[in-house]
């Protein structure tokens, strides 16, 4: 045990460059909790986050390394996030614990986004004397370092960019690294961090394979005393419930790992290091075990569901009834709809209103082009049976002289149609009964007098018309003077058969 003591001392303290390899980067920090490397990362998650890891090497070894970990992430008023990170490493002697708070700023082009993050971090040394060997005192350092402590501060920078599935992390962890005590543990801190990450994912939906979704990712890690390394790795999701990852990196080996939602704000992941075959004592044997609480306030869950809901009330009765005239919609109709738009959107409250409101502008435009679509298939559906009675009257041989003659098929008229001209100049079409079709006549009749509803049984709707004539070119002229005028661009005249 007094040997493996040492080997273990020896791989930190003699070998910082590997002492890098057992205790970062933890492999959640790839997909599952980017925080735990990139501060800048805060502000891109859907929702804050409570990450608590473990790491550990040769379990039931006396100080076999491991490491744990409790990291926070929050994004807030859509642009910042901040994030907690709470370490604490182990192995052999040395016991390193690092607290460290960062904030990230956001800003947003379209659809990329880009965010900077600062990491400052305070980190606490000491040695567990009580296993200090009496061979281990032959070791300069362990003597200089036994019976002290010691603490460094650190600055840690980051940049993140994301565009739809693709998102790029960059770290610079050891831009500041000062020690507080004018001790030699700084060095060891130093030497445990890369001094530059960088790392690319990419996240593809494979929905004909049933709802999963594939997110490779590379990054590049370089450590001044190993050099360059590279990770690769790959994440498959299932219904966004279950897990399979797979990783081969430098210093480290195949890593395989596995995730399940135990519940929906939920995630266990575990994950296994194989190892390399060259230096199995330093990269195998690593079990990761995390679990991972999405945090989300119940009150604004129930009121963003209760928006959605509402607005999709709304925009259902609209769409039903063909109302794109914001002047027949309630002010509060607006507002929820438009808030709702709002919601879906990332920016300033000033940003995201002006973006509801164009998605609220595009709603009536699709509804006002689908209704006009409406009533000129209708219009040429007309058209064509008149055609065809006509040819049909052409190709008839003349009937005999009778004394009584049978008259046209007419409509039916109604209660609104029984007065009216033959012909009516008609501006909107409703749906029978529609509160919208009687508040528009109330609002045209401060203009036009004789504005009424006009229900057309034969074709299911209520027509809303301005004027009445008798003449028909009268009414084709009246129209075309308003069309041209822009009064009432989309109005036609309906002939009513008496």
């Amino acid at each position: 045990m007094k040997h493996l003591k040492k080997l273990v001392l020896g791989c930190l303290l003699s070998l910082p460059g590997v002492a890098f390899g057992q205790q970062v980067p933890l492999i959640n920090q790839y997909f599952t909790q980017p925080t735990l490397a990139y501060p800048s990362a805060a502000v891109f998650q859907d929702k804050a986050q409570l990450s608590l890891l473990y790491r550990g090497q040769w379990s039931g070894v006396d100080g076999a390394p491991q490491v744990f970990s409790l990291s926070f992430a929050n994004p807030f008023k859509q642009k910042l996030g901040y994030n907690v990170n709470v370490n604490s490493f182990e192995s052999g002697l040395l016991r390193q614990t690092n607290v460290g708070a960062g904030l990230a700023k956001a800003w947003v082009l379209n659809e990329h986004r880009i965010s900077i993050g600062a990491e400052v971090g305070l980190s606490l040394f000491s040695l567990d004397d009580s296993r200090v060997s009496v061979e281990s005192m032959d070791d300069e350092l362990i003597r200089n370092l036994l019976g002290s402590n010691g603490s460094s501060a650190s600055l840690n920078l980051s940049l993140s960019y994301q565009y739809k599935g693709l998102q790029v992390n960059a770290a610079v962890p050891n831009v500041l690294n000062e020690s507080l005590s004018d001790d030699e543990y700084v060095q060891l801190s130093d030497n445990n961090n890369a001094d530059y990450l960088v790392g690319v994912g990419y996240q593809f939906s494979l929905d004909q394979m049933g709802d999963i979704t594939f997110t490779p990712n590379i990054t590049w890690r370089y450590q001044e005393l190993i050099g360059s390394a590279f990770d690769v790795l790959a994440l498959f999701e299932w219904q966004r419930k279950f897990q399979l990852m797979a990783a081969y990196r430098d210093g480290y080996g195949l890593n395989a790992g596995v995730g399940v939602r135990l519940k929906p704000n939920i995630l266990f992941t575990y994950n296994y290091d194989f190892g390399k075959k060259e230096a199995p004592i330093l990269s195998n044997g690593f079990n990761e075990v995390g679990l991972h609480f999405s945090l989300n306030k119940k009150a604004s869950v129930d009121k963003d569901e209760a928006l959605s809901q509402e607005a999709s009330r709304i925009i259902g009765q609209l769409e039903a009834q063909e109302i794109y005239d914001k002047k027949l919609i309630a002010t509060e109709d607006q507002e929820t709809v438009v808030n709702y738009y709002s919601s879906l959107h990332s920016g300033s409250k000033k940003e995201r209103r002006a973006k509801g409101e164009a998605d609220f502008d595009s709603l009536l435009e699709d509804i006002k082009q689908k209704g006009l679509e409406r009533m000129r298939a209708e219009a040429r559906a007309r058209a064509e049976a008149a055609k065809a009675d006509e040819e049909v009257e052409e190709a008839a041989p003349t009937p005999a002289p009778v004394v009584t003659e049978e008259p046209e098929p007419v409509e039916e008229p109604t209660e609104t149609s029984a007065a009216m001209g033959r012909y009516i100049l008609v501006v909107a079409a409703y749906n029978p009964g529609s509160e919208y079709a009687k508040v528009l006549v109330e609002k045209l009749r401060e203009l036009y007098p004789r504005a009424g509803i006009y229900s057309n049984e034969l074709r299911g709707y209520d027509y809303v018309y301005v004027l009445q004539f008798g003449d028909r070119a009268e009414a084709i002229s009246t129209m075309l003077e308003l069309r041209s005028s822009g009064d009432f661009t989309d109005g036609w005249v309906h002939v009513i058969k008496k």
